[in-house]
């Protein structure tokens, strides 16, 4: 039995009786060879094998195989998506509950997205209703000051200024700078700009906060750099810089524990640039999957 609830939680599926599959990746071949060195442990006798076919299945069979086994979990999450949004839409709604609620969902959601390798169907209708209900959960207020369009050919070969000591939205403008928009550009960390310089993030810069919208938000909208993965790194960004409740997002509090420790350690802000853009790449690659990019 523990074996075999490991094996649920890996996301394996079972073809028949004790035999059961995983997609062939570093991750899925290193849990199954520790879980059958587990096994043997207790006494048993596993055989992890790696098969290019399986006869009497289709590709095609095995992804569904796959699709099916969540189909459950999504069902699940779905149903508290709902829950939740009814909540919200009563008169006495209770909006610190329904953040901890989304945030809670939130959670549950990316372990299931974890083992969802085909990326079943399900799964971004569970995703589009959490955004629904995060959206909800925004701030009331005023409309969305407008963002000036920009065009990113105009912008390369600039020198960009942005406040010494970068932390999170500093940081992920910079990498959006370095990725998306001049990859040789020239970032300086000093707290003015000189005219023909491009300030973010600053008092009087080119790009920053507009209404309740974080650097990189405003950035993102200015540029039309409007990928999935860019708005889940977006919003996670906005909630550690704001604080607002807006996106109930897991990633924040380790996120934001691991940049504050850069920031009190005496980093250089070249060193925590350069951090930064491995980290960003890194939560990027992963935003990018779980929004069904995968290679």
């Amino acid at each position: 039995m523990a074996v075999w609830r490991r094996l649920r939680r890996a996301g394996a599926v079972a073809l028949k009786s004790g035999l059961y599959v995983l997609p062939a990746t570093d991750e899925c071949i290193e849990a199954m060879q520790w879980l059958a060195q587990e096994a043997r442990a207790e006494g048993a006798d596993p055989i992890v094998i790696r098969a290019e076919m399986i006869e009497g299945l289709t590709e095609g069979q095995i992804v569904q195989l796959f699709h099916e086994a969540r189909r459950d979990d999504y069902a699940e999450l779905l149903s508290r998506a709902e829950q939740l949004d009814q909540q919200l839409r009563a008169t006495d709604a209770d909006a610190t509950s329904a953040r901890a609620g989304l945030e809670r969902l939130r959670a549950d959601y990316q372990q299931v997205r974890r083992v969802d390798f085909f990326n079943a169907p399900d799964g971004r209708q569970v995703g589009l209703r959490l955004d629904a209900v995060a959206s909800a959960l925004a701030t009331p207020g005023r409309p969305e000051p407008a963002v000036p369009p920009a065009a990113i050919d105009e912008y390369h070969g600039r020198r960009w200024v942005t406040r010494p000591r970068p932390f999170v939205d500093r940081l992920a403008c910079a990498w959006l700078i370095r990725r998306f928009i001049d990859s040789a550009a020239e970032i300086a960390y000093r707290d003015t700009a000189a005219d023909n310089e491009v300030g973010f993030d600053m008092n009087d810069g080119t790009f920053g906060h507009r209404g309740n919208r974080c650097t990189l938000e405003v950035m993102l909208e200015a540029f039309t750099l409007h990928e999935p993965a860019l708005t889940a790194l977006a919003q996670i960004v906005h909630e550690i810089d704001l604080h607002d409740g807006r996106y109930a997002r897991p990633e924040v509090v380790g996120l934001e524990s691991v940049l504050t420790g850069w920031r009190d350690s005496g980093y250089t802000d070249a060193q925590l640039e350069a951090a930064g853009l491995v980290l960003f790449d890194g939560l990027y690659e992963s935003a990018r999957r779980a929004a069904g990019a995968r290679p």
